[in-house]
């Protein structure tokens, strides 16, 4: 296998999350630690297989240009939504949010509904993560290469 670098983090970074995967493809991870006077050797090798798209009938894709009209405030990194635009009044719990990475999604948002409240035009939606690929480390600086 021939990797190539994807990342290097810092010590005071604990999480990685690879994005921009293509579904249902294969990737394989190492990594290793490093400092300022030497490096380890590299890991043993970590499979991971992202999953076909399969994008259910619960789910909610927005867009750029929506998204930036749609949402009036963003609280605790998508924790809390709050909509003005009436699109979004039949949104259910259970339901899924996607969203693409925007100045108010700065991370962008795959979110679970759990909690519906409307006050006049107002949506508010109460959320929870569903969730992301993250490798952790524990103080120590982390290269990651990938090979696909």
């Amino acid at each position: 296998m021939n990797f190539k670098q994807i990342s290097n983090l810092p010590k005071t970074q604990s999480t990685y999350t690879d994005g921009n995967l293509e579904a249902s493809a294969t990737y394989y991870y190492e990594m290793r630690a490093y400092n300022s006077t030497c490096e380890s050797n590299y890991s043993n090798v970590a499979k991971s297989m992202t999953t076909p798209v399969q994008v259910a009938s619960n789910t909610v894709i927005m867009n750029t240009k929506t998204l930036v009209k749609s949402i009036s405030e963003v609280e605790g990194n998508g924790a809390v939504i709050k909509f003005s635009d009436p699109r979004y009044a039949n949104l259910k719990k259970g339901d899924i949010l996607v969203a693409p990475v925007t100045d108010k999604t700065p991370d962008g948002l795959l979110r679970k509904v759990e909690s519906v409240t409307r006050n006049g035009s107002q949506i508010t939606v109460v959320s929870t993560s569903v969730g992301s690929w993250m490798l952790s480390t524990v103080g120590i600086w982390m290269r990651m290469r990938l090979y696909k």
